[in-house]
């Protein structure tokens, strides 16, 4: 019975620590800031070649800053479908995700 009971608590132990990491990962996740990136850094969105990339840089450069993630929407190229997913990869720098 004891050794049943190690076991089950080295399961439990194993399950905690393996899901911890992932929670941590998650919160680790580097976003990309669209009023500062550059080409680069852009491309690494999925969905984000480096004709949308450019297209974000010019789009800031003629608009100013974004002002919410959602403003991306505006760049031509960049639709609901693109934007859904980047949303949460994406931060516009003033805490707004």
């Amino acid at each position: 019975m004891r050794q049943w009971t190690r076991r089950l608590l080295t399961i439990v132990f194993v399950a905690i620590f393996l899901g911890g990491g992932a929670l941590l990962a998650q919160e680790k996740m580097i976003l990309v800031n669209i009023n500062t990136a550059d080409e680069a850094a852009l491309v690494t969105l999925e969905g984000i070649g480096k004709t949308r990339a450019q297209a974000i840089i010019l789009h800031r450069q003629t608009h100013g800053p974004f002002t919410s993630v959602e403003d991306v929407k505006g760049v031509s190229g960049i639709g609901e479908k693109v934007f859904d997913t980047i949303k949460s990869k994406i931060t516009v720098g003033n805490g707004q995700q």
